[in-house]
């Protein structure tokens, strides 16, 4: 079951099985079953989570997993910023087609990342990866950050990307400290 699906990229379609399992194991109140799903599901978090972003690199650059098959894996780490890793490296490797998609994905799990000065860094050390549309969403991030210094200087390093008019905004939000 699991190899079958590993094998099409369907990762999130399994894990959506062993949802659908749990529940009908709910529904009929096998707590056994139930466990087992609930198991499975954590191991195959606790795998993805034990997959170091440089190990997904290595498999991409071999061969070995497609793009893909290596995201698929990624989005099931439990740590946001590992996930970007893997989901950056592969932005840096991008055809022009991938790019718009991969860099929407890596804005998004960095937002997902709970530590705000960490989650401010990471979006602002993504800023030159960003396709323009992009960029207000990442300055929005940036400057919602409770933190006034890690906001003043995710700004700074944010507005070398901007272009003019959503630099001027990151400038007037640093000139309000």
């Amino acid at each position: 079951w699991f190899a079958a699906r590993e094998a099409r990229n369907e990762l999130a379609g399994y894990r959506e099985d062993l949802s659908v399992a749990h529940d009908l194991a709910n529904a009929a109140g096998d707590l056994a079953l139930q466990l087992r799903y609930a198991l499975m599901d954590a191991t195959l978090a606790e795998l993805a989570s034990n997959l170091k972003p440089g190990l997904i690199a290595r498999f991409m650059a071999t061969g070995t997993w497609t793009q893909a098959h290596a995201l698929a894996w990624a989005r099931l780490a439990r740590d946001p910023q590992q996930t970007l890793q893997t989901v950056t490296q592969a932005l840096r490797q991008a055809g022009a087609d991938e790019r718009d998609e991969l860099a929407a994905l890596a804005l998004d799990t960095a937002a997902a990342i709970a530590d705000s000065d960490n989650r401010v860094l990471s979006v602002a050390d993504l800023a030159e990866h960003l396709p323009a549309s992009l960029l207000p969403q990442a300055l929005s991030i940036v400057a919602s950050c409770d933190n006034e210094g890690s906001r003043s200087g995710g700004l700074k390093a944010l507005a070398r990307h901007l272009p003019l008019q959503l630099r001027r905004q990151a400038l007037a939000l640093i000139d309000q400290f």
